[in-house]
């Protein structure tokens, strides 16, 4: 079985359409630019749609010898490559993404390590995971699915067709984020400072 590759996924994407499949991203052929024109950005948008299991990475950020001018008192830059910065239980303060850095007032959120106090943070984010051996296979369906929609009408000029991609999408998407959610624990939201209060938390 060959290994999953941008050719592969793109190639199945074409075959939603129904159009001829490609040898290269870079072939010289209208099927080939349109799929190089989608695939990358088709692929980050729905690696930071949703928390995926297999994407997930765990960093230990260091805080900037630089404060931020204002309302916060630490500021971690993020991973280069980080798409989307998961919420945990153990995040019980208040916090920013702002200019690819988390901003916060306290450096035990979520996960405090040695030192304490604001130098390290802890975190598990969705990483900018490029290699496609990597991907989950129904994964790469969903990325077939959006190269599809975005391809359907500049290959076909039909918008029957193009309506038939969307549902298909929808179809895909359902499927991916629920076999996803199915392989992890349901992550409890952080307590409301209000119910807390009030003693329902």
């Amino acid at each position: 079985m060959a290994a999953q590759s941008s050719t592969s996924i793109a190639n199945r994407a074409l075959q939603m359409v129904g159009a001829a499949s490609i040898m290269s991203l870079t072939d010289n052929s209208a099927e080939a630019r349109a799929a190089n024109n989608c695939y990358d950005a088709c692929r980050r948008a729905e690696l930071r749609a949703h928390s995926w299991n297999f994407a997930r990475k765990r960093a230990l950020l260091a805080a900037s010898a630089t404060a931020p001018l204002f309302g916060y008192s630490y500021s971690f830059p993020l991973p280069t490559d980080c798409l989307y910065v998961e919420l945990t239980n153990d995040w019980d303060s208040d916090w920013l993404v702002e200019a690819r850095a988390i901003l916060t007032n306290s450096g035990n959120s979520p996960v405090s390590a040695d030192p304490p106090s604001g130098t390290v943070l802890a975190l598990t984010y969705i990483a900018d995971l490029e290699d496609p051996t990597l991907f989950d296979p129904i994964f790469c369906e969903l990325v077939s699915a959006r190269m599809a929609v975005e391809m359907v009408e500049r290959l076909t000029q039909s918008s029957q067709k193009a309506q038939a991609m969307q549902a298909k999408y929808k179809q895909i998407l359902d499927q991916a984020t629920a076999t996803n959610a199915f392989e992890q624990l349901a992550q409890d939201p952080p307590e409301d400072d209000w119910i807390v209060a009030r003693g329902f938390g």
